[in-house]
């Protein structure tokens, strides 16, 4: 998790971490040069401030919640259109990171309203990381939830707690079901 993470705004009266380069902000295209979809320009017209508020109205009429604060690194890909993504204002995403339709990205406690609230925690995505369509990554409060690099999360699994780079998880609960063979930053299970 090398990535330089980039702030997507902030508040007037908070300090704001880094803002998305205006160079990256203006791709037109991924790196593997296909063309960015309508959902990926629009979170990235979250860095410009006078097109952020008309951004996120228009994220959230198609289903999107992500929230103007949370910090993502370059190659964000939202497949499908990521309907329904509802990511918490808690989370960092790294670089390359692809969301499925339908994925919650949130927390898993059970308060109610946001006075009640305890502070600390959040989600931790690394680079390279897939989640699949549906699926659900929960944090409690205090604690951190980590997907490592290059891990894979199924559709439809619900993750509660940290996945390891590399790794393959799915179900409900998620469980670890294999490695990922396209990840190069550790060597197989088999060689252990």
């Amino acid at each position: 998790m090398k990535t330089m993470f980039r702030a997507v705004g902030g508040s007037r009266s908070g300090p704001i971490l880094g803002r998305v380069s205006k160079p990256a902000a203006k791709t037109t295209t991924r790196q593997d040069n296909d063309p960015l979809n309508f959902e990926e320009k629009l979170v990235r017209s979250l860095a410009s401030r006078w097109k952020r508020p008309f951004a996120w109205r228009l994220l959230k009429w198609r289903g999107i919640e992500f929230p103007t604060t949370v910090p993502f690194g370059d190659g964000l890909r939202l497949a499908h259109g990521a309907v329904g993504l509802v990511v918490h204002e808690s989370v960092i995403l790294g670089s390359r990171v692809k969301l499925f339709q339908g994925v919650t990205l949130g927390r898993g406690d059970q308060y109610l309203y946001r006075d009640q609230l305890p502070t600390g925690g959040g989600i931790l995505v690394g680079d390279d990381v897939i989640i699949g369509a549906g699926a659900t990554i929960l944090f409690r409060s205090g604690e951190t939830t980590i997907i490592g690099d290059g891990a894979v999360i199924g559709a439809n699994s619900v993750v509660t707690r940290s996945v390891p780079a590399g790794e393959v998880w799915a179900g409900l609960p998620a469980k670890r079901v294999g490695d990922n063979p396209n990840f190069l930053g550790r060597e197989p299970s088999a060689a252990r």
